[in-house]
This record gives C-alpha cells, structure tokens and sequence, in this order.
C-alpha cells in the first residue's frame, strides 16, 4: 500500500490461469483501498490485456513493469533489450539500491544468472533448475526411476537417487566452485564498525582510512556513507576514490610523491599531509590555488616514531609559516605504541603534541587511530582517523573483537576436495613435517599460500568447520592445506566449506599462529579467491 507495508500476500499454483485467479480475488481486494498495481508480467500481449481488464474493477491505476535499455542509471547488457525477462530485470534494478558487484541468482523453473557492475548489467545465464533436469532424466531414461529427496549433498552417490542429485547439484554449481576459495564480505558489519567509532568518538569527524584496497576489503568507500573524509597513502588510491562519484574530503596521508602530483590533488579537491620541507616548497609554490579550492594542510609530528614528520621545535615554525600563508592547518601526529597503553613512548608523544597545540593554537588536530580511539578519549580532538577496526580485526594482541564491540567483516572460507585415512607413523605434506602419532582422518583443503593464506605457522595453526576448530597438519602448500578431522562429530565431505578466518576462526588468532598481524593477512589476499559482497 501507499505507505509501502505488506498488508497481505498470498500463493498459488503458477500454472493456473492467472486471469481465473484474478477473478477470484477481486472481491477479496476491492475494499484494501489499493493505489497502485504493479505487475511483473512474461505472459504474453492478450492474456496481459485481460489482466488489466479484471484490474480495472479495482479503480487503480496497472503499470506492468517493462525492460528498458536504460533506467535509473541501470544500463541492460542484453543487445535487445526486451528479450531480457521482466523478473530478471527487476532483480538486477534491485541491487543497484547499493552499487558494487553482484552476481545476481534466481532459482525458479530455470535458474538464472546475472552479473551487475555497479550500474551495467553485464548479461548472465540461464540453466534449467534442479527439477527440470531430473524430471528430463526420468522421463528420457528407461529403467531409472528417481524418488524425489533434497538436494544437499556433493559427495558421490552410492545408490543411483544419490547418485543422480549430487551430480545435478555439482554440475549447476559447476567443477570450479569446489575448488573455489570464497572471500565474503558483510556489508552491515562494515557499517556496524564504523557507527561503534561514532559511539566512541561521538564529537569528532571521522576520517576512514581505506588505503591498500581499504586493507584488502574491496567496496568498503560504499559502506561509509556517513564518513567525514577518507584517508589514503597515496595520489592513485585517492583517485579510484573519486573514480567511485566519493566527492567527500581526501587525504593523502603521506603527500605528494612529486611536484607533478600538486595540480592533480588541487582540482580533484584532494587535502596533502606536510612531512618534509621538499612537500612544503611545493604546496607554497601553488599556494594560490590550493587555498581557493578550499583545502585544509595537515602537518605531521614526528613526536618519536620516527617515520615521518617534523620534529619539535622545527614543526611550530613550520605551522606559524603556513598560518601567515594563509592556509587552514591540522596538526597530525601517529602514535608508534597505540595498542600498549602503559607504553612509555606515548606519554612522550602526548607531551610533545600538547606543546605544539599550545604554541600553535587555535589549531585542529588528530592523533588517533583505531587503538587510540578506544585508549585515550580525551585525545580524539577535531578528527579520528579508524582503520583496522572498521573491517574487523582488533588493532590489540590481548583484546579480541568480541571484546570491542566489533564485528568480523571478512569471511574467507574453501572446500574440501579430498579426505583420507592415514595410520600411526605416516607422515603429511612437504618435508615430511607432520607425523601421525595415531590413526587419523584427514582432509584436503582447496587453499594456500598462492590465494594468500599464511605459511608461517609458528603456533598450532586452526580453521573451522561449523562452529568446530580443527587443526591444521603440515606445511602450508601454494594451493592446499591438510586438516585433522578425527575428532569432528559433524558429517564431512568432499565440497563441505572450511572457514578459514571469519565468525569461529578470527583473523587475529590466525595471524597471532603465524607470528603476523591481522592487518597483513587482510592485505596480502591475492586475486585468486573471489570476493562477494553480503
């Protein structure tokens, strides 16, 4: 209805003349105060035509919904545009409420395929569904008679029924997808990490780091539509930003690598960190258009990380400079031990910041990245600048996500393609490394170090099946690994999922096994395993 709330719907068989089942529930809607009828419609022009005849006793307006080559931005991949069903076009139109990269599945009497591109519809494919081939099997076979069961199950039949759904059911999903490593990604806990920064941040402007592909999380820009600015590493990162329709305030964290770079950041409206003197000359030398198009200078302190920055007294000198220029100035500072509290060295940091503040003021400042969001409230000042905490993974060794109120974004998870049996005193994988010291059940997982899974394995590594942790035996190869499943309760077989880190199996108990950091294994991911949006 108008307000658009479902007050009723209703099912019926679809092969039952939908103009008799029309006729039917005419009077049943005559008095919903209906008004609008939408109709998604493949039938053909005569029986649309006594569709809109039995509606017009309803004293609504009928619009049957059409293909079209272009609509609300949304461009058909089909070269005919109207060869495209209706119900198809409706579902990639859908998914454009929230652009990124969609393969778009329909599961009715066929089963369809549609790939979207943020706004292009790429094309796609249609099979016929599950039933359609085993009815086709029945009725094309003699001898063979099927009784109807789930489709669930990939392992290979051992009765001709098992044998005939586990084949259809493995040649829709098509060989590659049980050696298919899958990265899925949670929209919602994206934007649930970044409102946990507004919660703890609630006065300052948020700047969301997305640098490095958003730390391995492609799409992330989307789902920060509520960020103050964004923070990238460099000129090329800032531009895909733009690249996006993101018109929001940029920073290059680490400024411009060259003189040439300055007239690009200008008219892309991008804002430049100040961390030597060669960066200072050059934003002097365009001074003039740098301040009409509005942009803020951020100056960094070296306060004893000792990367970038100047360094006291030099940094008061620096910003009094610009001030007399004209320029708007952030004072930027990076804490080197954010995630130890009781660090020496912070304190330090904090002091030296303070007298710059001091020397310097008025001034906006940021100095806070995710660890010292949660650590020091009293220093989020003008601008927070979260990283590691919006895509899921903690920036402390001794504190998980569950602790911070922080959700896991990235789901990455592969299949087993193999299991076996092995005896006390056998070895598993390269080198030999692992001996069996009793009767075991193994599986081969369809992942490694060339989809970007970590090798090093410098604790007793873990991946999880359900909400089980099973171990992981043996050297880490380029395209599998080896897991001990003796111990599991659950039924596995050949295509069941393995979570390699996600909800059970966190990313930082992955990294703290092979003597990494979650930020590296969220980074490293190659291109090898495909990325879904959720």
């Amino acid at each position: 209805q108008a307000d658009g709330r479902i007050i009723e719907h209703a099912a019926e068989l679809h092969l039952q003349s939908p103009a008799d089942l029309l006729l039917g529930l005419i009077n049943h809607f005559l008095h919903k105060n209906i008004a609008l009828i939408g109709i998604s419609s493949v039938l053909d022009e005569a029986t649309n035509l006594r569709i809109r005849q039995i509606l017009s006793h309803l004293n609504a307006p009928v619009y049957f919904a059409k293909v079209h080559a272009e609509y609300a931005r949304l461009i058909t991949g089909y070269d005919i545009p109207q060869q495209l069903g209706i119900d198809r076009w409706l579902q990639v139109l859908a998914m454009t409420r929230q652009p990124a990269q969609y393969c778009i599945i329909g599961c009715g009497t066929a089963l369809t395929i549609d790939l979207l591109d943020e706004y292009k519809h790429l094309g796609g494919y249609i099979l016929p569904s599950l039933y359609l081939q085993r009815d086709s099997l029945t009725q094309g076979t003699k001898g063979i008679k099927i009784p109807d069961q789930a489709f669930k199950s990939l392992a290979t039949g051992r009765n001709t029924s098992d044998a005939v759904h586990h084949g259809i059911l493995m040649g829709l999903l098509g060989e590659k997808s049980v050696r298919q490593a899958t990265i899925n990604i949670r929209y919602s806990a994206l934007q649930h990490n970044f409102h946990r920064v507004k919660q703890l941040a609630p006065q300052s402007k948020i700047v969301c780091m997305v640098k490095a592909n958003a730390y391995g999380i492609a799409h992330a820009v989307q789902a920060f539509a509520d960020a103050d600015a964004f923070g990238v590493a460099c000129l090329q990162e800032a531009l895909e930003i733009r690249q996006l329709g993101s018109k929001k305030p940029i920073t290059l964290i680490e400024g411009v690598f060259s003189a040439d770079e300055m007239p690009i950041v200008i008219n892309e409206k991008l804002e430049c960190i100040v961390h030597r003197q060669q960066q200072l000359d050059w934003l002097l030398q365009h001074k003039t258009a740098y301040q009409q198009a509005g942009l803020k200078v951020w100056v960094k302190l070296n306060s004893g990380m000792n990367r970038l920055g100047f360094k006291m007294p030099e940094i008061i000198d620096v910003i009094h400079l610009l001030k007399n220029e004209g320029f708007h100035c952030v004072l930027a500072m990076h804490f080197a031990n954010a995630d130890v509290p009781d660090h020496p060295v912070n304190q330090q940091q904090i002091e030296q910041l303070f007298q710059v503040k001091n020397a310097c003021m008025p001034i906006e400042i940021s100095c806070c990245n995710s660890a010292a969001i949660f650590n020091w409230s009293e220093l989020h000042f003008d601008y927070v600048r979260p990283g590691i905490m919006l895509y899921g993974a903690s920036p402390f060794a001794t504190r998980s996500v569950h602790d911070l109120d922080v959700q896991p974004v990235m789901q990455f998870s592969a299949a087993i393609i193999a299991i076996n049996q092995i005896k006390k005193g056998e070895h598993v994988g390269y080198g030999s490394h692992f001996t069996a010291t009793k009767d075991m059940k193994i599986a081969v997982v369809s992942i490694g170090y060339g989809d970007g899974y970590p090798r090093a394995f410098s604790k007793d590594n873990f991946v999880a099946i359900g909400k089980q942790l099973v171990p992981v035996i043996g050297r880490v190869s380029m395209d599998m690994i080896t897991i001990d499943i003796s111990h599991l309760d659950a039924d596995v077989e050949i295509g069941t999922s393995v979570e390699l880190w996600g909800d059970t199996r966190l990313i930082d108990d992955v990294a703290d096994a092979n003597g990494t950091i979650g930020y590296e294994l969220l980074c490293r991911l190659t291109q090898r395993p495909k990325t879904h949006i959720l």
